[in-house]
């Protein structure tokens, strides 16, 4: 497991918060993924959709947050899934981290665990 800490003004506050990447998790985590991706790639095939929101909602009754993760293409006979390159790293970027907040820290919504970890 490694350890980072990682200072974000906040509120006009510099504040430190702890970040732990823990690597066996992240690595299950990836796996199992992994096979969500596939499950819902090889149960997508067997369908026929005639509208987007039909297939989107199709992959989210298959694994829930997962429709944002594709691209849904119109084929001369039927919808298409295609896996968003970009919107699987930044999901797949999140496994196995743990962020720790201080003590006195007070939640607002501008602050995600995207922008506490360095790029």
């Amino acid at each position: 497991m490694s350890h980072a800490k990682v200072a974000v003004d906040y509120a006009g506050m510099n504040r430190i918060f702890h970040v732990f990447q823990d690597f066996n998790r992240r690595n299950s985590e990836m796996q199992m993924f992994l096979e969500k991706l596939m499950t819902v790639e090889e149960r997508f095939k067997k369908q026929n959709f005639d509208k987007a929101e039909d297939a989107q909602d199709f992959v989210e009754s298959v694994s829930r947050g997962m429709s944002k993760l594709f691209v849904y293409k119109k084929s001369a006979k039927r919808y298409t899934l295609h896996r968003n390159a970009e919107m699987i790293h930044a999901y797949a970027m999140k496994f196995g981290k743990l962020i720790l907040l201080p003590k006195n820290f007070q939640h607002r919504t501008c602050c995600t665990a995207d922008r506490l970890l360095p790029a």
